[in-house]
């Protein structure tokens, strides 16, 4: 028996909060219809910036498809996806807490190189130095 998974993010193409639609006429073989309608599709997910488009169908329907796969295959896009489901299952606030501890002074080791030909050292920042890099 399958295990039931909550709903973290759902990502709708017909939501216009989420994503923008564009349609365009697109160019290539395929006659005269190709040339006069638009079937050329795009899409835009408004949170993540990604943009995807298709082109390579005569059909509105398949381009509209063609770019949504294509979309969910973007790194940018998968990389916002996993960032929303940490979000949403209350990982990230774990995870950021895990990363600002790690990046405190006294957990991070320095080194420096003066020269070309000088070996690396250990560089002891002390937290005023710290306060004033940021």
């Amino acid at each position: 028996m399958t295990e039931k998974k909550d709903l973290l993010v759902r990502v709708d193409g017909r939501d216009t909060k989420q994503c923008k639609w564009t349609y365009y006429r697109a160019s290539g073989p395929g006659g005269q219809h190709r040339n006069k309608t638009e079937s050329g599709a795009r899409v835009k997910h408004l949170a993540s910036g990604v943009v995807a488009q298709a082109s390579e169908h005569k059909s509105r329907e398949q381009n509209k498809r063609a770019a949504w796969r294509r979309l969910f295959e973007d790194k940018k896009f998968r990389a916002w996806l996993h960032l929303e489901s940490a979000r949403a299952s209350g990982r990230f606030a774990k995870d950021e807490r895990d990363l600002k501890e790690a990046m405190r002074p006294h957990n991070l080791k320095v080194e420096r190189r003066m020269g070309e030909g000088e070996t690396w050292e250990e560089w002891k920042r002390t937290d005023e130095d710290w306060s004033e890099a940021k």
